[in-house]
């Protein structure tokens, strides 16, 4: 398997392809990421588990919206 980038973020969608969601219970450190999966209808939202990297979310007109930031929501 050789990568096409130089992104932390590409070593996390080859580990979903090979491990499925269970991959995240492998992970140390700080980190939060959204994964959608077409072919199985499915996405998921998720941050780590101590809470580090902040994460919030909110539902308006059948949408979901997610951010780092509170102020991301603010207009």
């Amino acid at each position: 398997m050789f990568f096409k980038g130089n992104s932390d973020t590409e070593v996390l969608l080859y580990l979903y392809q090979e491990y499925g969601i269970d991959f995240i219970k492998e992970l140390n450190g700080m980190f939060a990421l959204f994964i959608l999966d077409n072919a199985k209808c499915k996405a998921w939202l998720v941050r780590d588990f101590f809470g580090i990297k902040p994460l919030f979310y909110m539902e308006q007109n059948k949408r979901i919206y997610f951010a780092s930031e509170l102020k991301s929501f603010a207009s």
